[in-house]
């Protein structure tokens, strides 16, 4: 009869075999569970109050004792990620006491030489180590390990006795494990992992001769010679999409790696382990979120002629909220984006404090592009941040329409002010740049609105970055501006993204947003080395060459050379970012 329990549950009824599972050190002894409401936690403690410590040392000395033939006691040494695990404590004391508060000794008889009394003498010495090797079988990770298959014939001196004795005890092991070797599947499994060497490989990057022709269809693009793409589109068995949503194409240039792997494989999710205790503090997510809503309920002009620091104190903003357009941030006092306790208003009013000090820098650094702005008054937020909604916009791809969803002022705007709460990386400065491509087409710019300059686009972000250098900005200027572009120009450059998004989910094509800004921006290639990728490589950034994306399809790669044979289509995609970009007219 086999009887599952847990510990505690079958005191004092003796077993022929014991086994224990799961007895490492983070799951046993049982932790107290920390409970606010429970007197013995807090520090009032009386004779006979129970500790979940002691109740399972007891229990795993009464399982020992009621053991009759057998014990096993099964534990997970190495984590996932290699990290060494330690056995439950109780385990090691065991261990160690057999170890070291045992007295080893061997009776050598009456007639025993000089000779004989070192051997036992040093059998003695290594007994502790012994012990170790012949208590603790570490068993395979897999039914396919190769330890389970192959086993190594090790040539041992006689004179090294530790090794010689080592070597008896993994051979009684051995013959254990013998009489249940691993099912024929298994062995099938190793047959076809010994010889995976000589298979082709899963994924074939694209030559450099592939990045060539991808960038002279889409050079041929942008000189109204759109047959190359078609023919190429063609070629791959891609058809233009009836929708897609910047939001989409956005990820997928961030990300070529995730894109490509995404419908074929399903890949990890890194997820961070939830903090069972509410946060005192907010976070850098929690930040932006707040930001954001504070950002969106000044741009309904809620607010305007108003101090922020005297019209967002809670008994104030309760009721003006209620009576506006702002209503949405009535929820951040109901929700869980504040933290817990004394900081929960103080977290509100530090964040109303930066935005008020974002949008005075927003102001004062307008004024240099226009010295109108002199005249507006610092409190009018909603007529420094223009009115978006999710607009429809059709673009005349190669031999179809494709609507585009993005969210854009409307037609009629000549300009497009924008405060962010995120600092200006490279992946926020990209996606400020496909939506400016996208309203140029949807106001239908022409070559006069852009010699006067109607169609520019303000945004103010919440801090600089060394990401800016890449656009041949100041890295300590928070204010980008992009220039207007004719609508024409704007619908085939981001018919040219729609077409390289569509192709990196068929072919792993190595040239991120990032990178490609990074070579169009340093062109000669005798500079390029691991140094100047660094941000990339060691995972400066969100998508990095360390995510499981990229190292499933750049695991055994020569990264550089990857890079280096996408250089021709990083000039057609990105070279030309940089004339767009400005902080000053």
């Amino acid at each position: 009869m086999i009887t599952f329990a847990r510990f505690g549950a079958l005191r004092s009824i003796p077993f022929g075999l014991t086994l224990m599972l799961d007895m490492n050190l983070s799951a046993f002894p049982r932790q107290e569970r920390q409970a606010r409401m429970d007197l013995m936690k807090a520090g009032l403690k009386r004779r006979g109050d129970r500790y979940a410590e002691d109740d399972d040392n007891g229990a795993f000395l009464d399982a020992i004792l009621c053991t009759r033939d057998a014990c096993a006691i099964f534990y997970t040494d190495t984590a996932e990620d290699g990290t060494l695990l330690l056995p439950a404590s109780p385990v090691s004391e065991l261990i160690e006491f057999f170890k070291s508060n045992v007295q080893w000794s061997i009776s050598a008889g009456e007639n025993a030489d000089d000779e004989v009394e070192q051997w036992q003498s040093k059998i003695v010495q290594i007994a502790p180590q012994l012990v170790e090797t012949l208590l603790i079988t570490r068993h395979a990770p897999t039914p396919f390990d190769p330890s389970l298959f192959y086993r190594q014939n090790r040539d041992l001196s006689d004179q090294d006795i530790s090794a010689s004795l080592n070597h008896k005890i993994d051979q009684a092991k051995h013959l254990h494990a013998h009489h249940l070797p691993p099912p024929p599947i298994m062995h099938q499994v190793r047959q076809i992992l010994d010889t995976r060497c000589d298979q082709p490989a899963m994924i074939n990057l694209p030559q450099a001769i592939d990045y060539e022709v991808i960038a002279a269809a889409l050079q041929a693009n942008m000189t109204a010679d759109a047959k190359p793409l078609q023919d190429l589109l063609a070629h791959h068995h891609i058809q233009m999409p009836t929708m897609i949503a910047l939001d989409q194409l956005h990820r997928l240039l961030i990300n070529p790696a995730k894109g490509y792997l995404q419908r074929k494989i399903a890949l990890q999710q890194t997820n961070k382990e939830i903090d069972p205790e509410e946060p005192l503090m907010l976070d850098g997510l929690g930040r932006y979120q707040l930001k954001d809503l504070l950002i969106d309920a000044l741009a309904t002009g809620a607010f305007d002629g108003q101090s922020l620091n005297q019209v967002m104190q809670p008994s104030t903003i309760l009721r003006q909220l209620k009576m506006s357009q702002a209503a949405p941030l009535l929820s951040v006092y109901y929700d869980s984006v504040l933290p817990a306790g004394v900081n929960r208003l103080s977290s509100f009013d530090e964040q109303i404090l930066n935005i008020e000090q974002l949008m005075l820098q927003y102001h004062a650094s307008m004024q240099d592009v226009d010295h109108a702005w002199a005249e507006l008054d610092d409190k009018q937020y909603s007529a420094m941040i223009t009115d978006t909604a999710d607009q429809t916009i059709l673009i005349n791809t190669p031999a179809m329409q494709t609507a585009l969803i993005a969210k854009v002022p409307s037609a009629q705007a000549d300009r497009w002010l924008r405060v962010l709460p995120s600092a200006a990386r490279i992946n926020h400065l990209m996606r400020y740049y496909l939506s400016h491509l996208a309203w140029q087409i949807h106001r239908q710019t022409t070559e006069d609105e852009v010699i006067k300059g109607h169609g520019s686009s303000f945004w103010q972000f919440d801090k600089p970055t060394n990401d800016l250098a890449y656009f041949g900005l100041d890295t300590k200027e928070c204010l980008i501006r992009l220039r207007p572009i004719t609508a024409a120009a704007a619908e085939v450059q981001l018919v040219n993204f729609i077409a390289f998004a569509l192709m990196l989910q068929k072919q792993p094509l190595v040239l991120p947003a990032m990178l490609g800004l990074m070579m169009a921006h340093q062109s000669d290639e005798m500079s390029w080395d691991p140094k100047y990728f660094s941000a990339w490589l060691n995972g400066d950034y969100e998508e990095h060459y360390g995510s499981s994306a990229w190292q499933l399809l750049l695991k055994d790669c020569d990264v550089m050379a990857e890079l280096t044979k996408t250089a021709p289509l990083a000039q057609v995609l990105y070279g030309q970012l940089p004339q767009i970009f400005m902080q000053s007219v």
